[in-house]
């Protein structure tokens, strides 16, 4: 995120909305848009309703492009380390964008849209710059590329999110599945309907045209206010996203050095080709081998005698015992997100963790040549 007094290249039409429901919108901005860090409304009392209600943010700073035309598809399979190809219309992925070196500059959700046009949903990163460098090189013909800055995104998350929306569409919301997104019309707003958000609760990201933003906005808090929805800032995603382990660029991915230490090798699993930084990608991938095993407990972790190497994206679930379990088994641990554990029940873990990222670096280093 910006600090106060950076210099805004884009402006959202919701700005009066979040004025007028106590945000200052002089204080924060994020990928060259002010965005509204906290309302009147407590944290406790927005994570609160998003958990066990529905919440309405907008999130319009992330950045859209368009990449259309016969050659769209191997664009960004030059363009990104995830497989592209295979993905039907109506469906998404989550994927990450690296340098030549092999580190993350930038995350992105890739939605196609239709056959020969794919959409980039972006954050902060280098996105743009690398999709121009692709095309400008020659090794992605066949293309047209559009920042889609009119476009605006609302995010409607929570348990009651599906009942608000089929109050406003005979379209079957409910159905949609995961990452699924489809055109739909709520009220009078057509809009493009995508079945995801960075809240770990069931919701929707609604694409839709910025003289649209308003009115949608106020159809939303209408429709949800029997459920008790409420408006929530950029605090509370920041908070629920950590909370559900979600991670961020650059908040948390921008200083790694290799998608196994992001914990995002599953990314490149299925991938065939070159793409951009894919000879980094495969020097890693010797050093760090085979890849990296998910557990949600400290038991199932224990119980994998190959594993010697955790990385723990947030602490929420796991108590300071667990861990000491972990580092007395002899595997080293790193924690990218303390959440629920006192500084000092983490000094071991974190000593052992200390050491094993320096190992990283040194390693790293030595393959990549930096």
């Amino acid at each position: 995120m910006s600090p106060p007094g950076a210099s805004l290249s884009r402006k959202t039409a919701l700005w009066g909305e979040h004025v007028a429901l106590g945000a200052d919108m002089d204080a924060y901005a994020w990928a060259g848009m002010a965005m509204p860090w906290t309302y009147r409304t407590s944290l406790a009392e927005e994570q609160r309703a998003v958990r066990e209600r529905a919440g309405l943010a907008d999130v319009s700073q992330l950045q859209v492009v368009s990449v259309r035309g016969p050659g769209a598809v191997s664009c960004l399979e030059r363009l990104v380390p995830r497989r592209i190809a295979d993905m039907a219309v109506g469906t998404s992925r989550f994927t990450v964008l690296l340098s030549r070196f092999g580190r993350i500059c930038d995350e992105a959700l890739v939605l196609r849209v239709a056959e020969d046009e794919l959409w980039l949903s972006h954050g902060a990163g280098a996105t743009r710059a690398q999709l121009a460098k692709l095309v400008d090189s020659g090794q992605a013909p066949d293309v047209q590329v559009a920042t889609l800055d009119d476009l605006h995104v609302l995010s409607l998350q929570g348990p009651s999110s599906a009942e608000v929306l089929a109050s406003l569409t005979r379209e079957d919301v409910a159905g949609l599945p995961f990452l699924g997104h489809r055109q739909v019309t709520l009220g009078p707003h057509d809009v493009l309907l995508s079945r995801s958000g960075f809240t770990g609760e069931l919701g929707f990201e609604l694409f839709c045209r910025a003289d649209d933003a308003v009115p949608l906005w106020r159809l939303l808090l209408s429709a949800a206010a029997p459920v008790g929805v409420v408006p929530y800032g950029y605090r509370c995603v920041d908070l629920l996203r950590i909370k559900a382990g979600f991670t961020l660029y650059p908040s948390d991915l921008g200083g790694v050095s290799s998608l196994w230490e992001a914990g995002l090798s599953w990314l490149v699993r299925d991938k065939v080709g070159e793409y951009v930084g894919h000879e980094a990608v495969a020097k890693a991938k010797e050093w760090f081998g085979t890849d990296a095993k998910a557990c949600r407990t400290s038991t199932e972790l224990l119980s994998l005698p190959d594993v010697d190497a955790v990385f723990i994206a947030s602490c929420d679930h796991w108590h300071a015992s667990h861990l000491e379990q972990v580092a007395q088994a002899g595997k080293h641990i790193y924690v990218e997100k303390p959440m629920a554990i006192e500084q000092d029940e983490l000094n071991r873990a974190y000593a052992a963790a200390n050491a094993f990222m320096d190992a990283i670096a040194s390693q790293q280093a030595a393959y990549l040549g930096q």
